[in-house]
């Protein structure tokens, strides 16, 4: 898990940069409309301990060293997407950012909208002009948590769960995978996910199941994927000689 210094340096960095665009004055987008930025989470909130939170970190750093208020909102359900951006651009926002890959279909649309509008969005890619695509190699940090978890295993065996099945969840299972293998070719790599929906990142009882699938199997370490499900501190032995797992969060254990 991220240290939150870290975090919020990355974070912030992440923010400042969408939400100042290249030739922006600091204050103003254009010499008639003030620069009001605007961020919407997608569902698990900004205190998910995970994306989410480091988007809200950044945009508060961002506030607090430029002086600029933000907009933001939390989506609770699907069909608040569209709604809030297109409330948001209603509001006077010049930039819209969108966190998390479930909100393209809704930022393609209000972007094609409102042309007028720069928009950005996390996790995704949308080829229109106004809007700003932030990826990232999220295969690669996995790769380095793999080969640590390999290098740790006393059952030569490791574990994997992931959040929502989807394309994104699997690069990371794909990374941590090869990088297991990369120190220790023999290795057994087990895969579990918590769900099919965006429901699966705040399904902490999904994740008690999947991890307690590795347990039993004598896996000896598997990475918690971002949300709110996955918040517990907990510690788990997985199996006969293997290594104790903990893992760290600073959630409040009423939220879990």
């Amino acid at each position: 898990m991220i240290g939150r210094r870290r975090l919020t340096t990355v974070a912030a960095t992440l923010l400042g940069a969408i939400l100042l665009p290249a030739g922006a004055a600091t204050t103003v987008l254009a010499a008639d409309k003030p620069f009001m930025p605007a961020l919407i989470y997608d569902i698990g909130g900004k205190a998910d301990k995970s994306f989410n939170e480091a988007a809200y970190v950044g945009a508060e750093r961002f506030r607090r060293e430029t002086g600029i208020a933000y907009r933001d909102f939390e989506v609770t359900n699907e069909s608040q997407r569209e709604q809030a951006m297109t409330a948001m651009v209603r509001r006077g926002a010049t930039v819209v950012v969108a966190i998390g890959f479930d909100q393209r279909t809704s930022m393609e649309q209000v972007a094609r909208q409102h042309p007028e509008t720069r928009f950005t969005i996390v996790d995704e890619v949308i080829d229109l002009p106004n809007v700003q695509s932030v990826i990232y190699r999220e295969h690669e940090g996995s790769f380095l948590v793999g080969m640590l978890a390999a290098l740790a295993s006393k059952t030569g065996k490791v574990g994997f769960v992931g959040g929502m099945d989807v394309p994104l969840v699997r690069k990371f299972a794909v990374g941590y995978a090869e990088g297991a293998r990369y120190v220790r070719p023999d290795i057994e790599v087990l895969q579990n996910m918590t769900g099919t929906t965006p429901a699966a990142w705040r399904a902490a009882a999904s994740w008690r199941a999947a991890s307690s699938t590795a347990a039993s199997t004598s896996s000896s370490l598997r990475p918690a994927p971002p949300g709110s499900a996955f918040c517990r501190p907990r510690r788990m032995r997985a199996g006969s000689g293997s290594a104790s797992i903990r893992t760290r969060t600073t959630c409040s254990p009423a939220r879990c």
